[in-house]
């Protein structure tokens, strides 16, 4: 189980490529964060600080700053996308592999370790309603990652074409988006919903009608209702 569980807002991608010389930057109120009483040293990497606009507000709480880099545990300088799960871990994505973050510690999957891992250069995280964390690489593979192993979906459980969006609606349904069309997770295997033909999708979304929106690199914009493209 994780250390330290970060606020839910740390639950979104914080960034697509975070500068190599700062990964974190954690904006908790320093009331939330165990200060040290005075005379006690400040954990190295870290140190509460008041920004030049806030210090002419009065009341307003100094903010705690932290850093990690590769001398802390990272695989590389450069983070693509952060994702908070239910269990409190912080995930992130980077062109080294997966990393998991517990407020303490780093621990890195990658191919050299991990079975199932298609790919070190990790772009985007999902995690389902089940717990799994599905991956997607910058090649346009597929895994999920559940109960400490990877799992890697190919043609064989009906992934056509490389992976280009990875969506999940608010009824728990994760889809997964291809240069060919669109497919629905089930359990270990894809299926694909019909678009009316192949494209290449580039965007999902499901408004508050429960409609299904699907965006195509070329082919314009489709909508999904009751399972038919419109």
């Amino acid at each position: 189980k994780p250390v330290m569980r970060l606020g839910t807002n740390a639950s979104r991608a914080l960034s697509r490529r975070l500068p190599l010389a700062v990964l974190i930057l954690l904006a908790l109120p320093a009331r939330s964060v165990a200060e040290p009483s005075s005379g006690e040293p400040v954990a190295s990497g870290s140190s509460s600080v008041l920004s030049p606009a806030h210090s002419l507000i009065a009341g307003v709480q100094p903010y705690i700053h932290e850093f990690w880099t590769v001398r802390e545990g990272l695989p590389v300088n450069s983070v693509n996308v952060i994702r908070q799960t239910r269990e409190g871990y912080l995930w992130l994505a980077t062109f080294d592999g997966l990393v998991r973050f517990d407020g303490v510690q780093f621990t890195v999957f990658n191919r050299g370790n991990s079975d199932g891992l298609p790919s070190n250069r990790i772009l985007d995280l999902l995690e389902g309603d089940d717990g799994s964390l599905f991956v997607t690489s910058e090649g346009g593979e597929l895994a999920r990652f559940r109960n400490g192993s990877f799992h890697a979906y190919s043609s064989d459980q009906g992934l056509k074409g490389p992976v280009s969006v990875l969506y999940g609606d608010s009824n728990g349904t994760i889809w997964v988006g291809t240069e060919t069309g669109l497919f629905q997770v089930e359990g270990d295997r894809l299926v694909p919903r019909d678009m009316g033909g192949d494209a290449f999708v580039s965007a999902v979304h499901m408004d508050r009608f429960g409609t299904l929106w699907v965006g195509t690199r070329v082919d314009g914009c489709r909508r999904l209702q009751g399972g038919k493209a419109r």
